[in-house]
């Protein structure tokens, strides 16, 4: 039943509906709302691990990530009216390494995909985390405390989704259950919405296409698999005291008895998806098109019959902008990093194996590195039990540094009780290896290891598709997104959520920002969206940055458009569009830009997903 949760937003996202009223958007019954998220508490049954989060994702949702403290405070407050009989939750918080179920990294992220802030997690452990048992799962205690437990063990737990969360559908639109297709429903409670077959399907072509697709139309509903059927069925037949007849795309207008699917060439129909009920039988030689009826049941009528209809909308692909560039290699943030097994080098050797392939023997610039290479070293990446990477002494004894000659801050050297520099044949151990959970090793230079870590430094400025202007890294992303999607998406362009949206301090850096979105028209957005908020207090307008949140700064550079308006008391975000600025509701949706500081520094301190260990190869990321 799991594609029963999108009939269920589809009733409450339709019902009701008129051409001139605007779709708001709620949480699900059952469900809490806290901000931009809804919640559910689910008390009354209990799960492993992985079945919750299946359960969870069956409802479109996730299970419970706690991102800020007031969130925190919200789930804090909201336990006690949610008894558990075993007095947790499972949360979304665990160490697992990616695509294994077993073994942890020590490590803990929300999911696979976003890193945690530590003034959330850290300061909340109930006497953990210990590892004991192979215990890599996190609950949530009733005193909001969190546990580490094993995964197998069971207990209620929190599903969380995004408040009006639709994907990259049309606003009136929801997401089918593969999410590549979005689905209109007419409103059948109001009977004066029905139409004939063929006004339907002119309906359905002139509704609001892709944004930036044009040519993108929606067509009468057309089912070509067992999750389309089901997911229909089933919302056919939860609707109550309504004429419970849809318009499909099937019909024999051109050949009685040959029923195809309007457009794409009359497309013909797969019979064990469409289950006539004791049809068709062409009553009166005027029955040429098809309808849906509940329990799946079909049925050929008069097309001149007025019915509700579905409309359906293909997406159109779409390629995640962070995880490509590396090839067979694999995408690190602004690096490309390769782990080679095959054949046992020294470590010069390994050096020039690394520089053969225009790259180096692995290091590390910031926190980034570290945290995403201790998780990578207990996944299917690094299979071995020891890497060469750059890290060496060579030129003075204790005065470590890179391959490169850069210096290696002490902050950066995990090492596992080392360095000791004990004597292997007579020579000194100058050179490190890094072995299980990122620890490191020091080594004679001329010993053999399996693996060798290489990292391509090419690029070493922004990541693939990213600019750079003034030390700093930004994303000019074209799909169309609320202001709290995007602003997730840029926190997951970066391993530690350093990734914002854009934030302007001076008069050249909005110069160039202007030029860069001048130069994607005319086949992207018009508009895209940027920090500035007057959430807080109305009128008061802030970058929401402490490093930038200058008013000066704001004053000077911010150029409104006839703007602030405020329209319908309801406008406290901000885009950027020609140069100038426009206050519009939150919940609309542009393009955004993204903004992080080239070298990976940032003050502002934010969880994130880490989308920037997708592979090239092996390694996937999940969203959303």
């Amino acid at each position: 039943m799991a594609e029963l949760a999108y009939f269920t937003l589809l009733v409450l996202a339709f019902s009701g509906y008129t051409q001139s009223q605007e779709v708001t958007s709620s949480c699900p019954s059952s469900w809490v709302q806290f901000s931009t998220y809804c919640y559910l508490f689910v008390n009354y049954s209990t799960a492993t691990w992985d079945d919750a989060q299946t359960e969870c994702m069956s409802q479109r949702g996730d299970l419970l990530r706690v991102e800020t403290m007031d969130e925190y405070n919200f789930i804090k407050k909201s336990l006690p009216f949610y008894p558990s009989s075993t007095y947790s939750f499972w949360t979304a918080l665990n160490d697992r390494p990616l695509n294994q179920p077993i073994g942890g990294t020590g490590v803990f992220m929300w999911g696979n995909d976003e890193f945690t802030n530590d003034s959330i997690v850290k300061n909340n452990w109930d006497r953990e985390p210990d590892n004991t048992d192979a215990e890599d799962c996190v609950s949530v205690t009733v005193q909001a405390t969190l546990s580490v437990e094993a995964c197998s063990n069971r207990h209620p737990y929190i599903c969380e989704l995004t408040l009006g969360n639709n994907e990259n559908c049309p606003a009136t639109f929801t997401p089918g259950p593969a999410r590549t297709t979005c689905y209109f429903v007419s409103n059948a409670t109001d009977w004066s919405q029905t139409k004939t077959w063929d006004d339907a399907r002119k309906y359905c072509e002139g509704l609001a296409p892709i944004p930036g697709d044009p040519n993108r139309k929606a067509t009468l509903v057309t089912i070509a698999s067992a999750n389309v059927q089901t997911f229909l069925a089933e919302y056919v037949s939860s609707m109550q005291n309504v004429r419970q007849v849809f318009w499909t795309a099937l019909n024999d207008k051109d050949q009685e008895g040959t029923f195809k699917w309007a457009g794409n060439g009359g497309t013909p129909f797969d019979t064990q998806y469409v289950k006539w009920r004791t049809e068709p039988n062409n009553l009166g030689g005027q029955e040429h098109c098809g309808s849906l009826l509940p329990g799946a049941k079909w049925n050929d009528a008069s097309c001149t019959d007025s019915l509700n209809y579905i409309c359906r909308l293909a997406l159109p692909e779409t390629v995640s902008l962070w995880n490509m560039g590396c090839g067979s290699w694999t995408r690190a943030g602004r690096k490309c990093v390769y782990a080679y097994t095959k054949i046992k080098k020294s470590w010069s050797d390994a050096r020039t194996f690394c520089q053969s392939m225009q790259g180096d023997l692995l290091k590390f610039d910031d926190q980034d590195d570290v945290n995403w290479m201790a998780i990578q070293s207990k996944s299917n990446l690094m299979p071995l039990a020891g890497y060469w990477i750059g890290l060496n002494d060579q030129g003075q004894e204790g005065n470590f540094v890179w391959a490169d000659g850069s210096q290696a801050p002490g902050n950066l050297l995990n090492w596992d009780r080392e360095p000791n520099n004990r004597a292997e044949n007579n020579l000194a151990q100058n050179c490190a290896a890094m072995g299980i959970d990122g620890m490191f090793t020091d080594r004679t230079c001329n010993t053999e290891k399996a693996g060798t870590a290489c990292v391509d430094n090419t690029n070493p400025n922004c990541a693939l598709n990213w600019k750079s202007f003034n030390q700093q890294c930004y994303l000019f992303d074209t799909n169309y997104k609320s202001r709290s999607e995007g602003s997730r998406l840029c926190q997951s362009s970066s391993m530690s959520g350093k990734g914002r949206l854009l934030s302007l301090t001076s008069q050249a850096e909005k110069d160039w920002v202007v030029q860069q979105i001048n130069a994607l028209q005319p086949s992207g957005p018009y508009y895209y969206w940027t920090s500035l908020t007057d959430t807080q207090m109305e009128g008061d307008w802030h970058w929401g940055y402490p490093d930038v949140d200058d008013p000066n700064t704001v004053r000077n550079l911010v150029t409104w458009n006839s703007e602030p308006n405020d329209w319908n008391k309801n406008e406290d975000c901000v885009r950027i569009e020609s140069g100038f600025l426009n206050d519009v509701n939150c919940a609309s949706v542009s393009g955004f830009v993204c903004q992080r500081k080239l070298n990976g520094g940032s003050t502002i301190k934010a969880p994130a997903a880490y989308l920037l260990i997708l592979l090239a190869a092996s390694l996937l990321y999940f969203r959303h």
